[in-house]
């Protein structure tokens, strides 16, 4: 299964948290976690990622606190690949990053 690529918005398709990568980096996983949830998955069943980033400045952040989100989420360090890219953006004015997930399913 592809979990096409998630953002960070609210229900009405409003950005949370312009400017803000780690508000976005955390409304992004927590929509990841609710989808996979959803098909009775979970990030163990994640076997790739692919992430878009809009400001090349804010690598060293998404490592950071990927770091610490996969300690929680991948507690033996199986974490899954991930390919990180630098766009010029994204579809709405001041989303920071957009992640997809390459799922497997049984």
């Amino acid at each position: 299964m592809v979990v096409s690529g998630q953002i960070a918005v609210d229900r009405r398709g409003n950005v949370i948290g312009p400017g803000d990568f780690k508000r976005q980096f955390n409304e992004v996983y927590r929509n990841l976690g609710a989808i996979l949830k959803e098909y009775d998955a979970s990030f163990r069943d994640v076997v790739q990622f692919t992430t878009y980033i809009v400001n090349a400045s804010d690598v060293p952040t998404f490592h950071q606190l990927r770091v610490q989100l996969y300690k929680k989420i991948y507690p033996k360090g199986d974490y899954p690949a991930n390919t990180l890219l630098v766009v010029d953006g994204l579809v709405l004015e001041g989303l920071l990053l957009e992640i997809e997930a390459l799922v497997a399913l049984d």
